[in-house]
């Protein structure tokens, strides 16, 4: 029932790839399906007639248009928790299902890892994968410079535990690891997604030119390093630039993967969304 993700077949996830093009792509989210602009499907619509069954509309311009009735909040489960969607003023949702295996090789990672890691989230968003850290012994800490992205992190996070294993802090990424670094802190796992630009309560992030300062800031602090999974939708790295630049870090060797983050249509049209590389050492 379900779009094919990754390569990965999902269960519980209530996520569909309906069609993209023309510069657009048709989603549907639980019982929303949902129209927004996608730069990179410039090839025509492969079902013309699913657009018009769209229940939201996003342009750049105008922002969201919505059909009537609808809640601007709702819950979908991915694999074993719920995430809570809203309609941002950004076009965005709060899920980006492309991330689908970096999930459920967290989720994997976490159920199997006896003894306490200290995790670090990076530009991580509303939570999704700080939720799959979670198991009662990690602890993961869960940084992003948006307050919104931060309350909604929070949202999630009590929607699915009761008990503490996640710190959420809203600040720059940088300032917050040159403090971690000064503090001395230790992390045994790193996860980061981020923008190609940003801007923070107290900074600017361009990737071309902070790479390399949070490529140093992970040499600091990492301390028996398990895994570490670093993602990008950047138009400026290919793989092979992209595994340049993580072989930089100093426990990276050749137990990585990299692949390309695709979603798909059940008719098997692929959307190819971005790299990711992940290391493990488990």
């Amino acid at each position: 029932m379900w779009t094919n993700i990754g390569g990965e077949s999902p269960h519980n996830f209530n996520y569909k790839l309906l069609d993209f093009g023309n510069g657009r792509k048709l989603e549907q989210f639980g019982s929303y399906i949902v129209d927004r602009p996608s730069q990179i499907a410039t090839n025509k619509p492969y079902h013309p007639e699913l657009w018009d069954e769209k229940v939201a509309y996003f342009d750049a311009e105008k922002g969201w248009q919505f059909a009537e009735g609808i809640y601007k909040e709702w819950i979908i489960n991915v694999l074993d928790i719920s995430v809570k969607l809203k309609f941002s003023p950004s076009g965005q949702l709060g899920i980006f299902p492309e991330q689908y295996p970096n999930w459920i090789f967290l989720r994997k990672i976490s159920d199997n890892i006896s003894e306490k890691i200290t995790i670090l989230n990076g530009f991580a968003y509303t939570g999704i994968s700080t939720l799959f850290t979670i198991n009662g012994i990690n602890e993961t800490v869960h940084v992003d410079g948006s307050s919104s992205a931060i309350n909604w992190a929070k949202e999630n996070f009590k929607i699915n535990y009761n008990s503490s294993g996640a710190k959420f802090i809203n600040e720059d990424m940088l300032t917050f690891l040159s403090k971690e670094i000064r503090r001395g802190k230790k992390y045994n796992a790193f996860i980061f997604d981020p923008p190609e630009f940003g801007r923070g309560p107290k900074g600017e992030w361009s990737l071309k030119k902070d790479l390399p300062k949070l490529i140093d800031a992970i040499n600091s602090l990492a301390y028996n390093p398990i895994f570490l999974i670093f993602t990008t939708h950047s138009q400026w790295l290919n793989k092979k630039e992209l595994v340049s630049m993580m072989k930089k870090i100093k426990f990276i060797d050749n137990k990585y993967e990299i692949f390309d983050l695709i979603i798909s249509t059940e008719e098997g049209a692929n959307l190819n969304l971005g790299i990711s590389f992940r290391w493990s050492q488990v």
